[in-house]
């Protein structure tokens, strides 16, 4: 008997003891706070995307809303009522195996118009291929098949989209396809863009001095991912505020820049009555790029101009005047003549040489004068070519910012000697 209560006795303590247990664990699930794990909203655009923002207003953003599938779309806002949204959301590049093509699905709100363009990579703009109405409900546009428009196999090409309507409406982009067969449905970037450059030294639409031009061109850069790198490319045109990069290609002075400013060797020559334009673009180590605003700055006007550049018998006449109300002392006027002897059409069948005096020059000829200008006055300078059978560039440089600081000015243009001619 006593063995038997020993047992009963056992079991009766294993009992409470799984029965605090249950309690405790139960009192730990309803006091403990559930933590919601919500997964962070992909960043946009998606890597290897881009936007090119041309006007500072509204651009192209991600959205909660009006997706077709999953949780997200592309969306771009109007910028009504100033103008139609000019703002490119273009592909990361796509290498093209001469197979496949690229489509969408688009949305608008009440017939929101758009295009459609392909850029072929450098040396070239982007070139619109088609345009459409986005109505209320998500159609398929496309397909765009890349031999179409003359890429072939192993070529790189992007593909981009601008809203385009007049209202204050919108547009959404969602499950696009790539001819390798890839999709994006904006749901999984992992990268955000390079923060866009800013704060530009010298100041948007500033007015500076040739005679005192800046040594370094200086932005505000970044990225908010830590750890990314960023590299910079400048973009430096005259009179040229084209948006597209590829316009600006021959006149790139420097790429993937890693410091926020550049100075090129002896600061920037500049010419008095010019309007330098400016941008940065930004790279970041994934690849997502962010163009920067298209920022300027602007030299005065001088009271020196060169009126003419031309041929005068044998001789190459060069004219400065001074429309200003002062005498300008200490001014330098330079004449460079250089052969360049396969500039067509002036092909003489000979040697190409300048022959000037009684020197003969084969290269580069160049004559620089003191000159002082009175108010009104003006400088007639020429050159006697005697001899010679070249093809030329006349190139004139007036450099007065030690004459009044009445600003530098230069004309090129070209020459040929078999009859002479300049134009």
């Amino acid at each position: 008997m006593r063995k038997s209560n020993s047992r009963k006795t056992i079991l009766k303590e294993a009992s409470v003891l799984l029965i605090a247990a249950i309690l405790i664990l139960t009192a730990l699930f309803v006091l403990t706070p559930i933590t919601k794990v919500t997964k962070a909203a992909p960043v946009f655009p998606p890597i290897g995307w881009g936007i090119q923002n041309n006007n500072g207003g509204s651009t192209w953003v991600l959205s909660t809303t009006g997706q077709r599938s999953g949780s997200y779309c592309a969306k771009c806002i109007n910028d009504y009522p100033l103008q139609p949204n000019d703002d490119l959301l273009f592909t990361k590049p796509i290498f093209y195996d001469g197979t496949g093509y690229f489509d969408f699905y688009v949305k608008g709100y009440s017939d929101d118009t758009y295009n459609v363009y392909y850029w072929p990579g450098i040396g070239a703009e982007w070139i619109m291929i088609d345009s459409g109405v986005g109505g209320p409900s998500y159609f398929h546009e496309g397909p765009y098949y890349p031999s179409d428009y003359g890429i072939t196999s192993g070529q790189t090409v992007y593909f981009a989209i601008r809203y385009t309507g007049n209202n204050a409406w919108y547009l959404l982009i969602d499950d696009v396809t790539f001819p390798d067969g890839t999709t994006e449905g904006f749901e999984d970037a992992t990268n955000q863009l390079p923060n866009l450059p800013s704060n530009p030294s010298p100041a948007n639409g500033a007015s500076v001095d040739p005679c005192s031009p800046p040594t370094c061109l200086g932005w505000d850069g970044g990225d908010p991912d830590i750890g990314d790198t960023v590299k910079y490319d400048i973009y430096f045109a005259a009179n040229t505020p084209n948006p597209y990069p590829s316009a600006w290609v021959a006149q790139i002075p420097y790429t993937g820049l890693t410091s926020l400013t550049w100075c090129p060797p002896g600061g920037f020559s500049i010419l008095s009555g010019i309007t330098y334009y400016w941008k940065i673009v930004a790279t970041d180590s994934h690849g997502a790029i962010r163009e920067g605003d298209v920022w300027s700055f602007t030299t005065p006007t001088s009271v020196l101009q060169i009126t003419q550049v031309a041929a005068d018998g044998n001789k190459v006449k060069v004219e400065v005047k001074n429309t200003g109300p002062a005498d300008i002392y200490g001014i330098s006027l330079e004449i460079t003549l250089t052969i360049d002897p396969t500039r067509a059409p002036c092909d003489c069948g000979c040697t190409p040489f300048l022959k000037i005096g009684t020197t003969n020059y084969y290269t580069v000829y160049t004559e620089t004068s003191p000159v002082d200008l009175t108010a009104s006055g003006t400088i007639v300078k020429k050159i006697n070519i005697k001899g010679g059978c070249a093809c030329f560039e006349v190139k004139v440089t007036v450099n007065a910012c030690s004459g009044g600081s009445s600003g530098k000015l230069q004309v090129i243009k070209h020459g040929c000697f078999c009859e002479l001619n300049i134009w």
